[in-house]
């Protein structure tokens, strides 16, 4: 499954395709629960511990990096 974001558009891809047009709908308070995201900038209060978090207790290779 693939998301992509352009031109105020955000499409699902996988063995459908599914589109949201936000010219005229607008998403808020969104819970991505599972998934891959790539290439997004998220804005916005962050809470839980990733809001304060400085470093991870244990290394974690996230993407192959």
């Amino acid at each position: 499954m693939t998301l992509t974001h352009s031109a105020g558009k955000l499409t699902w891809g996988g063995d459908g395709t599914v589109e949201i047009d936000f010219s005229s709908h607008e998403m808020t308070n969104v819970d991505i629960n599972s998934g891959t995201i790539d290439g997004v900038t998220i804005t916005g209060d962050i809470s839980g511990n990733a809001g304060t978090a400085t470093a991870l207790q244990n290394a974690r290779s996230i993407g192959g990096v």
